[in-house]
């Protein structure tokens, strides 16, 4: 470190044992783009980007390669699932949205004309897909709010 200078060693400093917001702070004026790029400084930290210790994580993750492209380490498959949360959150709401288009109108216009044992059952099954969804998309929230503090 002494051969790095004292500015340099400063930055490696930070780098190595920092937190990611200051640095992405610094670098990004848009929030998107720094919450998008904040997901490599929290993945298998179990950690906010402000905790220390998430510079040397973002670091590590956008200098990695995965099979032989840089700054790729792993399935973007995974990533989208697992840490971008806001794609799963809106799928859900395409669910619910489509779910309540193509059973349960259908069921409730049905219902319109008069009682229909069928179009009852099939009305409370068919909820079941925009409750599990609700509830999925409910804990997908939760996530995101404890990650944002």
């Amino acid at each position: 470190f002494r051969k790095l200078g004292r500015s340099t060693a400063t930055e490696a400093l930070e780098i190595l044992t920092g937190a990611a917001t200051p640095i992405l702070d610094r670098w990004f004026e848009s929030d998107e783009l720094k919450a998008t790029i904040a997901t490599d400084a929290v993945i298998g930290a179990f950690a906010p980007p402000s905790h220390p210790g998430t510079a040397y994580v973002l670091f590590h993750h956008v200098m990695g390669e995965c099979n032989g492209v840089r700054g790729v380490w792993g399935s973007s498959v995974y990533k989208v699932i697992f840490f971008f949360p806001q794609v799963l959150s809106l799928v859900l709401i395409a669910v619910m949205w489509l779910s309540t288009v193509a059973l349960q109108v259908p069921e409730h216009q049905r219902l319109s004309r008069g009682f229909d044992p069928g179009a009852h059952r099939r009305l409370v099954l068919g909820n079941w897909v925009r409750t599990v969804a609700w509830s999925a998309r409910g804990a997908i929230v939760l996530v995101m709010l404890s990650q944002a503090t």
